[in-house]
């Protein structure tokens, strides 16, 4: 989690929080029955909570792509909102 986040809080504190958001998971199709977990490979389990998420092709190259929206910061450059 971030360090900006609730900074003012003890530590323990900001850790029960976090364990509130236990991160997501994406699966990859491997063809029938078959999925692979990739959410690692993928760097998507920290997405904290989400308030929704939807397959669109943002830069028309013809592969769908997948968009998340939350209310956290999840990466080290605050630019990520």
């Amino acid at each position: 989690y971030q360090r900006q986040f609730n900074a003012g809080a003890p530590e323990h504190v900001r850790q029960g929080l976090q364990r509130h958001a236990r991160g997501n998971t994406l699966f990859h199709n491997r063809g029938g029955a078959e999925f692979d977990d990739v959410t690692i490979d993928a760097a998507v389990n920290m997405g904290r909570w989400a308030w929704g998420s939807q397959f669109v092709d943002i830069n028309n190259d013809g592969w769908e792509d997948l968009v998340v929206a939350n209310g956290f910061i999840t990466a080290p450059d605050e630019g990520d909102l």
